[in-house]
Parts: structure tokens; sequence; C-alpha cells
């Protein structure tokens, strides 16, 4: 029944083959008996006999796919079930919603008396744009929900249990796990209209961004604050070299001046050329803007 047939004539051979089996699925899966219908060629003859030594090619498929199975119900249905309640929501909807004829409202027996008006009405609304933000906020969920529910259920809760497992880490992070995992595009794109509902209900508003406060309008001159920084370039050879990049705020004016061959330069390197190529010809500045790296720091 599984594709075990003689190589002369064609006639499947009757072979039972037991499995010990600990799996549900498999058990459910491999059950498949001869029917009866069909003539048997006896397992005579070495060749033959050694021939029925082999799995058939369907029963190594049927096998594969119980076992496929058997890790699914396992892994989404018992490991994470969460997620995949999760994911039955989506597909579901609301509890209310009309998924077939079943769940339509009875008809009632007595004919309704037709109001023009109100018919009217219902034309007008199906011809409404959306011009209010309960009408975007509903349309924008519905788009969302259609492109998440583009790949199988399956992959949306291995999606679901990734993001969980990172700390449910942003959208962003997520969609560049999976990228660089080499996943199927189309997962990576359905990624894209993620939502997690546990994230949320624990965002926090989103506050405005701390903006450095403007300084007195006597003070914003020339020489006034000095922006310093270390930066990497590559000559068209190759090279390395580590560059100190000295920009005034107020005017913009820059002054680069290469350090070493790459790689991080030391404090006093840095030093020597801050007080050399802009503290010797300009004086010192009032303020002094730098990052945490080490070569701001020491000397």
């Amino acid at each position: 029944m599984y594709g075990l047939v003689d190589k002369v004539n064609g006639l499947p051979h009757q072979k039972a083959t037991g499995l010990l089996l600990s799996s549900k699925k498999m058990k459910e899966l491999l059950q498949l008996r001869c029917d009866g219908t069909h003539w048997h060629q006896q397992l005579e003859g070495s060749s033959r006999t050694r021939h029925a030594q082999e799995w058939p090619e369907q029963l190594c498929l049927a096998i594969l796919w119980s076992a496929v199975e058997e890790m699914k119900s396992q892994v989404m249905m018992q490991a994470f079930a969460v997620e995949a309640e999760q994911e039955e929501q989506e597909e579901m909807g609301p509890l209310d919603a009309i998924h077939g004829p079943e769940d339509a409202e009875e008809q009632p027996s007595k004919r309704r008396r037709i109001n023009l008006d109100e018919l009217d009405r219902e034309e007008d609304y199906e011809e409404k744009t959306i011009d209010t933000a309960e009408d975007y906020v509903a349309l924008k969920e519905k788009l969302r929900k259609q492109n998440w529910l583009m790949i199988t259920k399956d992959q949306r809760v291995a999606v679901r249990r990734l993001h969980a497992m990172m700390g449910h880490c942003s959208r962003e992070a997520l969609i560049r796990m999976l990228r660089a995992s080499g996943c199927d595009k189309k997962v990576i794109k359905a990624a894209q209209f993620f939502r997690c509902p546990s994230c949320d209900e624990i965002r926090d508003k989103e506050q405005p961004r701390i903006v450095k406060p403007l300084r007195e309008l006597q003070r914003i001159k020339f020489n006034d604050e000095v922006s310093i920084d270390v930066f990497e370039v590559h000559d068209a050879v190759g090279g390395r070299h580590s560059v100190l990049s000295m920009v005034d705020v107020s005017t913009h004016y820059q002054l680069a001046v290469r350090l070493c061959a790459g790689g991080t330069p030391s404090s006093k390197l840095c030093a020597d050329a801050l007080n050399q190529s802009w503290i010797t010809p300009f004086g010192p500045p009032s303020f002094v803007v730098t990052d945490q790296g080490v070569h701001n720091s020491g000397r």
C-alpha cells in the first residue's frame, strides 16, 4: 500500500512493517494496511527479498510527514500554546463576526416594508470616504491583518515565539534577525505587519525627544563651542587613516587633521592636534563637545 511492488511484473508485495512509536500523530497517520483488492507477488528468491528490505519512497514520505505533524503538535500547540491561541484569534476575528451562512441572522418570515430613506442612507454610508481618525485606524488595522495572515499559521506562531524569546524586541530588530537567518521573503514581508498585544499594553506613551537648549544669543559666535570627533577613512589603495574633525558649532567651519594610520589614536595625539591646529590660531574655545571615546580621555 506504500508502493512496494515487484521490479519484474509490477505486482505489489505483501510485507507488513511494524514500527515502535511513542508519537500519537505517527500512530494515527501510519495505519495504512492492505485493502485486499489486488493480487500479490510472493516474496521468494534472494533478489526479491533484498528489494523488500528497503523502505519504499511513499513509506519514507509518510514517516517524515507524520513526524512533522507531531512536531507541530508538540511545539505549536503545547510549548507555544499562548502564541497558537493568539494566531487562532487572528484568524477567527471577533466573536460576533460572520464567518459563514450559519452565523448570519435568520431572515424573518414576514416580509419587511422597504424604507427608501434607510436604503438611501445605507448607500451614502457605502460611498463614504475615510475622513475620520476612527475610520483610518480601522482600515489600517484591516490591511495590517490581511498582510499578516498571508503566511501560514505555523510560520506566524514561529515569528511570534521568536519575538517573545528576544524579550519582545522591536519589529525592526525582528526583521533583521529573520533576514540574517535566511528566512523566506514572504515571512520577512509579513513580519513588517506583525503586532504584539503585550507590547501594545506596556508601551509607554511617546515622549518628545530631548532637544539641547539654545545658548544665549550673545554667546553664539565663532569659537564659542567646538565639536571634535575622530573618524576613519580609506584611501584608493585600501590604506586606513584616522582623522580628527573639529567643527565650530555656530558657523560650521571645519578643520580635519590626520592623526595616524587607522585604529584608535591616543589621547595625547588628539590633544596635540587640537592644540596646534585650532587653539594656536583661534585660541581656546569656551566649550568643547566630545563623545565618550577613549581618545577623549587621559591627556
